[in-house]
């Protein structure tokens, strides 16, 4: 008699406790759906979903897919959110439903910027337009291919009508003319011995060159009374 009182409320204990986890599963639901463009209909990946005031959340695979599994009873806002898309929250109720379908449909957004503004450095001008000019900057002489360091002069022979007098020598005719037809300025001071090392290099420090100007022939103002022509060759280090 005994036995069969304690089997009969084992088999309550067990009704009530298959009915409480019953009860206790259809208070939770799997929350998934689809996350794509409200205009052309295409699926968007990647896309986050979250459920607001909650640390709950997760983000869409590459097909637009997304799941909240086992999300409790209760109301809900759940907010998804994609770049270039204005961001969507819809309020939902968590009850006996085990399932819910949620699909979003984000509508795309233009982002609007400030006025953007393109500045750079004029090249200087000229007082004089000479159809033999040409300007080097210090990227230019950086490119140029050197044996051993660079070079203001051996950077000019990379120019039409400059002439290396040899393979080793930094000296250089231009258009013919002789090496005392090259008037060399260095910021308006003139160079009379612009080589060192037997001619091998300039006495430039190509590092501190902003600037080489090469101009076509010009009255030379150093030769006193004598009125012939040179050809100057301007090397500006940005000292004011």
């Amino acid at each position: 008699m005994v036995g069969g009182q304690t089997t009969s409320a084992l088999r309550l204990i067990a009704a009530a406790l298959f009915l409480l986890s019953s009860h206790l599963s259809a208070q939770t639901a799997d929350i998934r759906g689809i996350v794509s463009d409200s205009t052309t209909g295409e699926r968007l990946p990647y896309a986050n979903i979250v459920v607001q005031l909650s640390t709950r959340g997760t983000a869409a695979n590459s097909n637009g897919f997304y799941l909240l599994p086992s999300v409790p009873a209760g109301r809900f806002d759940i907010r998804a959110s994609y770049i270039g898309y204005e961001p969507k929250t819809v309020r939902i109720s968590v009850g006996d439903t085990s399932v819910i379908i949620l699909n979003f449909a984000l509508r795309p957004i233009s982002f609007e910027t400030g006025e953007v503004v393109v500045t750079g450095k004029q090249e200087s001008r000229l007082s004089e337009i000479a159809t033999s000019f040409h300007t080097m900057t210090p990227q230019e002489i950086r490119q140029v291919p050197v044996p051993v360091q660079q070079d203001v002069f051996r950077s000019l022979m990379i120019l039409p009508s400059f002439v290396s007098t040899s393979d080793v020598s930094a000296r250089f005719y231009v258009r013919g003319g002789s090496g005392d037809q090259n008037l060399i300025l260095l910021d308006g001071v003139p160079v009379f011995s612009p080589f060192h090392l037997g001619g091998l290099f300039s006495v430039f420090n190509a590092d501190m060159v902003d600037r080489v100007e090469l101009g076509g022939k010009v009255k030379s103002v150093y030769a006193g009374d004598k009125e012939y022509r040179c050809r100057a060759l301007i090397i500006s280090t940005g000292a004011s």
